[in-house]
């Protein structure tokens, strides 16, 4: 599977743990073949972009208050294991913020 297959697939299986749907949801081969989702909580607005070369993925979670990150990770993984490890972390930052 692509980088962008395992990461939409796990914000799907996840749903419910991270609490929001997705404001935006696309997938684009223009360019680079990546996929991008956006959510809003309470506190965060969230941004995940995954890029299928390189099985890059970037998390950046905007503080709405501070205007600051409070989470963010980005760049190369190690395949399907590292954004897997990168994805399972985000959840873990996320449910300390609910």
């Amino acid at each position: 599977m692509k980088a962008r297959e395992v990461v939409q697939g796990w914000l799907k299986e996840q749903q419910t743990q991270i609490g929001v749907e997705p404001s935006r949801w696309e997938s684009s081969d223009l360019y680079a073949e990546k996929f991008i989702a956006w959510y809003e909580t309470d506190t965060h607005l969230i941004d995940i972009c995954c890029w299928n070369n390189a099985d890059c993925l970037d998390i950046i979670a905007l503080n709405k208050n501070t205007k600051k990150e409070d989470f963010i990770v980005a760049g190369e993984c190690d395949g399907q294991m590292g954004l897997s490890q990168r994805l399972r972390e985000f959840l873990a930052w996320l449910k300390t913020t609910q």
